[in-house]
């Protein structure tokens, strides 16, 4: 199973050290309800087909059908807010097809964002540990992007206001399609099927909406960062992506 290529199975990060290019910078975009309009932005809702993705153990429920709907809610409330969104799969199937290996899977998923000239890369996941007590949310990022980590702290930053759960926090790692992906990326651990309380919350229809618009509101953080006030200087300033 290629999951083991992409989280922390047993609550271990490795990272690798290699370069990664960054995307164009892209044009200014209003703020406001249009305030993400034009924004490239590609979701992968981790696992699908074939590769179930961990699971829950009180009912077994799939990380894939977890990730999924997540995603597609996810989409309908950046596309609300004008960013033009891709989604590495819509339906319950593998990417580049069965059978493959963890490299084609997860470069047929990097493949879509390029192809789609996306700004911003963001992967979707449920992590699990064989100590049932563990749980809360971790965001990860390539070691050598900036961006990428100023994406996982965005994303990070909401994501434990949807739930009295631990904040793991940001964590660099090498993870295939952090590591490939040319466009600032993160991947996102959107708490423990392996612990029952938190596998409760992500069967739950409204806590996977608020997961949704954690993940839409993270984006538009990063995107348009809270204004610091710097002597000399007024107004918001806004991300490079």
């Amino acid at each position: 199973m290629w999951k083991r290529g992409i989280i922390a199975a047993l609550c271990v990060v490795a990272f690798l050290g290699a370069a990664v290019v960054q995307a164009r910078p892209p044009a200014s975009r209003p703020a406001g309800k249009a305030s993400l309009a034009g924004v490239r932005i590609t979701l992968d809702p981790g696992h699908g087909g074939s590769d179930p993705g961990t699971h829950g153990k009180v009912t077994g429920i799939y990380e894939k059908d977890i990730t999924l709907p997540v995603a597609l809610k996810a989409k309908a409330l950046l596309e609300a807010k004008g960013a033009i969104v891709t989604l590495t799969r819509t339906t319950d199937r593998d990417v580049y097809g069965p059978l493959a290996t963890a490299p084609q899977e997860l470069q047929a998923r990097v493949n879509i964002a390029v192809q789609h000239h996306a700004d911003l890369f963001v992967s979707l996941h449920a992590n699990a540990c064989a100590d049932t007590k563990v749980g809360g949310f971790t965001s990860y990022y390539f070691p050598q992007s900036a961006r990428g980590k100023a994406l996982a702290q965005a994303l990070q930053n909401r994501l434990v206001q949807t739930a009295n759960r631990p904040d793991r926090g940001i964590q660099p790692a090498g993870f295939y399609v952090l590591k490939y992906s040319p466009m600032p990326a993160a991947l996102v651990e959107m708490l423990f099927l392996s612990n029952p309380q938190e596998e409760a919350l992500l069967r739950q229809k409204p806590f996977q909406d608020k997961l949704a618009n954690a993940l839409a509101l993270g984006i538009e953080d990063y995107v348009h960062p809270p204004a610091r006030p710097q002597p000399g200087r007024k107004g918001a300033t806004r991300t490079t992506l």
